[in-house]
């Protein structure tokens, strides 16, 4: 296990990977819109140079291959692989993104201490192909009443 390394799996606007930054860990962070993985790559295009922080543009999901990303035009934040959720208040696009597994994430660049994972709706599947010789130390998931397991 690396010590000092995080995935935050759900990068979003980097918010969460400056704060881990800031307290000296090196960071993952992986982004399934293109978008907002530019702005990543742009916002940390210095703790980048310096080894600090990763941006990879991918899905994890519990399986790898290319699938449709619903992008939510009104909120980026609703983005999301289940169409019910990135289709939110009828304004989105589809999109090609390329996926891989977590356990493909750790295969790369080392089992990290601490997973964060917000990606609306496919929380559970980056933890379908944890086991106890990859599983990092913590893990904090966003789960709402109505996500469901098998997805």
């Amino acid at each position: 296990m690396t010590q000092d390394l995080i995935f935050d799996i759900g990068l979003h606007n980097g918010d969460d990977a400056a704060y881990y930054l800031s307290l000296g860990y090196k960071v993952l962070g992986i982004e399934a819109n293109p978008l907002l993985a530019a702005q990543g790559a742009k916002r940390f295009e210095n703790d980048i140079l310096h080894g600090r922080m990763w941006v990879v543009n991918a899905g994890v999901l519990k399986e790898p291959g290319v699938f449709t990303l619903y992008r939510n035009l009104s909120n980026d934040g609703w983005s999301s692989f289940d169409p019910e959720r990135g289709k939110q208040e009828g304004r989105w696009e589809e999109m090609n993104i390329p996926c891989v597994t977590t356990e493909q994430l750790i295969a790369e660049h080392g089992r990290p201490f601490f997973v964060k994972v917000d990606i609306e709706g496919a929380d559970f599947q980056v933890l379908h192909t944890l086991s106890p010789s990859n599983v990092p130390k913590y893990i904090s998931l966003e789960l709402n009443c109505t996500d469901r397991k098998s997805t």
